[in-house]
């Protein structure tokens, strides 16, 4: 009886060493789902709106995504009034992906709703849209009164970029196209267009242009 336990339990042991065998000895490997394609990689957006300069921070869903893909070919403006005494709401050129759930919202919050408005907050309301991100250092401004009442025009685009490979930008760049080597138009930022060679583009205030070949 007790040599059939040996035998059984050197089996066993063969079985799981010969398992162990096979599995990579890549500490870079992660088990389970571990998808991050997805990730947000621009998350600010710049706001003007009746003089004033705003920036916000965008939530990471595909509607957030789906705005700044729609900012990457040019600045959106759009014609906003005044809607229950909490919101600015207006259209967008295009319908955007909807991640609708029940919200509570606080002054400085960007919403979409019905997928192709985009409201912006200065008082509370509950109801079931899509967030969008939340104007920055909202708590520390009067929104009403930047917003204003009755209608106003809000214009959303990109941030431009500060640096280039750790070189600073022209203060005054009006703004920024990057090409590839093939001189085709991919981006309006350097921000996270990867590796290789491009050639950044920047019009400045004045209307000159200062072309450079970049190598990220």
């Amino acid at each position: 009886m007790m040599k059939k336990i040996v035998f059984l339990f050197l089996v066993i042991l063969n079985i799981g060493l010969s398992f162990a065998a096979c599995i990579p000895k890549d500490n870079n490997v992660t088990l389970g789902n571990n998808n991050n394609n997805d990730a947000m990689t621009d998350n600010k957006i710049a706001i003007s709106v009746n003089g004033h300069q705003l920036t916000a921070t965008l939530v990471d869903n595909s509607s957030a995504q789906a705005l700044v893909e729609l900012l990457r070919k040019g600045a959106v403006t759009v014609q906003a009034h005044e809607y229950g005494g909490f919101e600015m709401v207006g259209t967008l050129p295009q319908s955007l992906p909807r991640n609708d759930e029940q919200i509570t919202t606080t002054a400085g919050d960007i919403i979409l709703y019905q997928g192709n408005s985009i409201c912006f907050y200065y008082a509370s309301n509950s109801w079931n849209f899509t967030r969008l991100g939340r104007i920055d250092n909202a708590e520390s401004l009067n929104l009403k009164n930047i917003f204003g009442s009755g209608s106003a025009t809000f214009v959303l685009s990109l941030p431009e970029p500060t640096a280039v490979n750790g070189m600073t930008a022209e203060n005054n760049a009006k703004k920024t196209e990057v090409y590839n080597a093939e001189g085709q138009l991919i981006a309006f930022s350097t921000d996270n267009i990867g590796h290789g060679v491009f050639i950044v583009k920047e019009t400045l205030a004045d209307g000159t242009t200062n072309t450079r070949k970049v190598k990220l």
